[in-house]
């Protein structure tokens, strides 16, 4: 835990709060170090809860361009015993183009890492 960047030890926190998630690397975003996107690896085991949880945190998520940034995911999938699969995963939040150098970086980066900590406390606490 103590090598995990600060500004996301709630977000990793939360996420592994999930039975099904487990988180193996993370990065808040550096732009001083021309790391502009925060981004967090986690593995799954169990696809279709991860689906419903995808889904819910896209729905309440609002509309993060309109904040500033964009929040994907993006999952590894290969074939295995005749079936696609997605068990790694990968979550990024980025500066949306343009509106980045005036409102600063690291900032925006912040604040979707807090709305999306609100949504994830939200959907846990249901």
């Amino acid at each position: 835990m103590d090598r995990l960047d600060p500004e996301i030890r709630n977000l990793i926190v939360l996420l592994n709060g999930f039975p099904f998630i487990d988180t193996t690397t993370s990065c808040a975003g550096h732009p001083e170090r021309g790391i502009e996107n925060c981004r967090i690896a986690f593995s799954v085991n169990d696809r279709e809860a991860w689906k419903k949880l995808m889904e819910k945190i896209l729905s309440l998520g609002g509309e993060t361009e309109q904040e500033g940034y964009q929040l994907s995911f993006r999952g590894e999938y290969r074939w295995k015993d005749g079936t696609v699969s997605a068990d790694k995963w990968m979550l990024f939040i980025k500066p949306v183009p343009g509106e980045t150098r005036s409102a600063g970086i690291k900032n925006i980066l912040l604040k979707g890492i807090l709305n999306l900590e609100n949504v994830l406390s939200d959907i846990l606490n249901r």
